[in-house]
This record gives C-alpha cells, structure tokens and sequence, in this order.
C-alpha cells in the first residue's frame, strides 16, 4: 500500500479515550480508531495500590502514556491529521508530541520508503490533563528500569555502593527477571514492580494484510510509564541507563537524520525532560545515569561483573527464548565490545559460541565499522568506538590466535593503528557535559570512572 494511497483513505487518526481500572492491579486502556478500524491498547502494572487522593492524577497521567502509545497503531495508516478527543492539549506539548512523531518514526520511514512528513496533531478536548500528585517522594529511593542488558547491570550495581533504597521496572522478559534476580541475591532490592504493555490482536492482522509495518519509539512509552511506576514506589529518581553513544544517527534519509535510538538520545531526554516540567508536579525525576559515557566505557565496567555474564541479555531475536543468536548486529556489538576486556574463552560462555568468529558475521561488521552508507538498524554504539573495540580486542590478542573477524580486518587496523590507539585512548577517557545528571549521582559515576 503506498502512501498516497493510504492517506486518502485514512485521513484522520483518533485517540478516543482513556479508562482506568483500579483493582489488584491497575489497568489502564488506550482506545484508538481510524476509519472504520478501532482498538484497544493496554497497560497493566501488577499488585499497584493507588491511594484514592491520587487516582484522578493517575487518570490524567495515563493520557499521556497513551499519547506515546499513538505510533505504534498510527503506523499501520500514516493518516495526515491526528485527532485527540481523549484530552486537551496546548501548543508546547503538541509541539513536543509532533517532535516525536516525526523523529521518532525516521526509521519507520526509512524502511517503508516513505517520505518523512509531519503529522497535524488537532486537539478537541477541554478535558484537562495536567497532572498533579499529592505527598512527598523519598530523596533516597530510586527506580532502576531493567531491560536486561549490561547497561542496567552497571547503573545497578553503582547506585548499590550507595546509601539509596532500590527498586526495579521490568516487562515479563526473561532477561530482565534473571538481572533483578541476580542483583537480589546480592544486594538488597526494594521492591520489582512488573508492567505488562498488551497491544490490540487486530493491529497485526492489519499487518498481514499489507498495512505497513515498523520500528517505534519504545523508549517515549517506557519514559511516561516510569513516572507512574516511579510515583507508586515513592522514588524521587528514576534511573534510566541510555549512553552518550546513542546520540548518533544511524542513517540520513530525505535530508534529515535517522536514528533508530531517537528516543534513547539526550535530545528526546530533554525534550522529555521539559514535557514533564510543564505538564506534571510531584512526578520523580527521571534522568540517564549513562550519559555521559560511551558504550565501550560502559562495557569496561561491566566487565567487573561476572556475576551477570550468564544473565544478561541483548539480542532482539532470542528475546522470546531468553536467548543470544549469535548472528545479528546486536549480538557482534557486544561480542566485540567485550573482546577488548575479557578473553575468547569467556565470550563462547556468554554465546555458546563466538559471534567474532563467524565468516557470516563479517558484513555486520562492515556496517558497524563504517565501510557502509549507515550503521545497522539497532542499539548499537557509535561507529567510532566500534574501530576503537576492534583495535583493543585485536591488541588484546596480538601474538595469539585471532577470531576470524580480527584476521578479516587485521590489515586495516594496522595501517590505521596509530589512529585507532588515540580514539580508544580518548573514548576510555570521555565524560561527556551533555547529562542530566543530579549531582550526587554525577559524583559516583565519575568516582566509578577513576577506581
């Protein structure tokens, strides 16, 4: 179905409503329509009490997580015009919201080979949707979200060393539940509070039937279910773990960058950031501890962590089997991280088999390195640091037998070895300015550095 095509037939996309259910657990559901298509989106938070002084808040703040939620069945129509009858808007969040969209949705573009345009958002509602939560929140609690990855381990076990009461976020990923898991064990945790996102079936039968499908910014629906799930567990932080390395695009398209991590960036952190400032009080504050650092920064520290190595989890395509494939972009980014700090041995252990070792794995490369018009399309960090990566991970090795990737490229690393020192000497020593970071917990990321 091409664009013009589509637009015609749905030219506009209505968010109707919101419904909050406030039971064992809180249910809150979404309900969009287009043309003669209709659906329900849901979100439950499991064993949630809300106290009856703040549940008209939660009702105003669960507009705005179905807001964020808006792409993710707008996509299947690319609809001109986007109509909010669920609650009221003013010109600085519409501003933010068609932000967002646009930028949010680049990669979605890219693949579909549609060209990027930005959608009219029309608010015709006088509902108000200014959130305002009563009570304090405690300075000494935060809440970590936990994907299951190396990211979250690291700002998990930094924040432990500290006089801070933790609590986790998580989705039903098995990942995630064997870091919290193994963190519990160690250290004392809070409490984990379990959120479960249910999109409407119809949606994908919409998409088998040839409406378009693709990426979303995920991370803009995590960042407004934080602020509830922070909120209810009395946090007065939430501690995201997005890196500096996100910042950059991965692709250009249409003259205008595209970045598969749009929403993980320090651009969408403050614009978040703002959003909040204006629309909501008594919300935690919720910023990404990792910022300031690269990827291969973050890899060196989580290196330490041995305890984690058979826990974690990265890889998109295993992530129904809690499992790494060994094959994808994701897989070989991590895999060549942590060849510059730990030994052969250890990355077979992690993947059952070595990712850097395999002739198929060696295109990824390329796009990962450079040598290709864009990056591939996932979390992965900054081209830059990937050539660093593979400079210290062949250094690490030099004299000794290489995996198959470091022969591929040993030439190249060698005529551009001098190059390559002074890059990763430069990334390992980076703490970037751009951060949000309140200062106490600047303080322990800097002494985490220096150690």
């Amino acid at each position: 179905m091409n664009l013009d095509d589509l637009q015609t037939t749905y030219p506009e996309f209505v968010f109707e409503k919101t419904e909050v259910d406030f039971g064992a657990d809180l249910e809150l559901r979404f309900y969009f329509s287009c043309g003669e298509q209709s659906f329900v989106s849901k979100y439950i938070l499991e064993n949630a009490k809300v106290a009856d002084e703040n549940k008209e808040a939660i009702k105003r703040l669960a507009f705005h997580i179905g807001m964020a939620e808006i792409p993710s069945y707008w996509k299947a129509f690319c609809s001109p015009k986007i109509v909010i009858k669920a609650g009221k808007l003013d010109s600085e969040q519409t501003k933010f919201w068609q932000k967002l969209f646009f930028f949010g949705m680049g990669e979605f573009f890219f693949m579909n080979h549609f060209k990027p345009f930005q959608t009219e958002i029309v608010s015709q509602s006088h509902e108000d949707t200014s959130v305002k939560f009563n009570g304090s929140l405690d300075e000494s609690s935060v809440l970590v979200p936990v994907g299951g990855g190396k990211d979250s381990v690291v700002s998990l076990e930094l924040i432990s060393k500290h006089d801070f009461k933790i609590s986790t976020y998580s989705g039903h990923v098995g990942a995630s539940e064997n870091v919290i898991q193994t963190y519990a064990e160690l250290h004392k945790l809070e409490k984990d509070y379990v959120g479960k996102r249910i999109l409407d079936p119809h949606l994908f039968e919409l998409n088998r039937t040839g409406h378009p499908n693709g990426h979303t910014p995920f991370s803009s629906v995590l960042a407004f279910e934080t602020l509830l799930v922070g909120y209810l567990a009395g946090s007065k932080y939430i501690v995201l773990s997005n890196e500096g390395s996100a910042n950059e695009p991965t692709a250009q398209y249409e003259g205008i960058p595209v970045n598969h991590q749009y929403s993980k960036t320090f651009e969408f952190e403050k614009d978040f950031k703002n959003y909040v400032e204006h629309s909501m009080a008594g919300v935690p504050e919720y910023f990404s501890f990792m910022r300031p650092l690269y990827e291969l920064q973050i890899v060196k520290l989580f290196s330490n962590y041995k305890e984690y190595f058979r826990q974690f989890k990265s890889c998109n395509r295993g992530q129904k089997t809690n499992a790494w494939c060994g094959e994808c972009p994701k897989c070989v980014f991590v895999a060549l991280l942590l060849s510059a700090f730990v030994d052969d041995d250890v990355i077979f252990k992690i993947w059952g088999k070595n990712p850097l070792n395999a002739e198929k794995n060696i295109p990824i490369m390329e796009e990962l390195l450079g040598f290709t018009p864009y990056k591939p399309f996932e979390c992965v960090g900054t081209v830059l640091e990937s050539g660093a990566a593979a400079y210290l991970g062949w250094k690490k090795r030099e004299g000794k037998n290489q995996p198959l990737v470091f022969t591929h490229y040993e030439k190249w690393i060698r005529e551009n070895e001098s190059m390559l020192r002074e890059n990763s000497e430069m990334i390992l020593k980076q703490f970037s300015n751009e951060h949000e970071l309140p200062s106490q917990f600047l303080t322990i990321l800097k002494r985490s550095l220096s150690s």
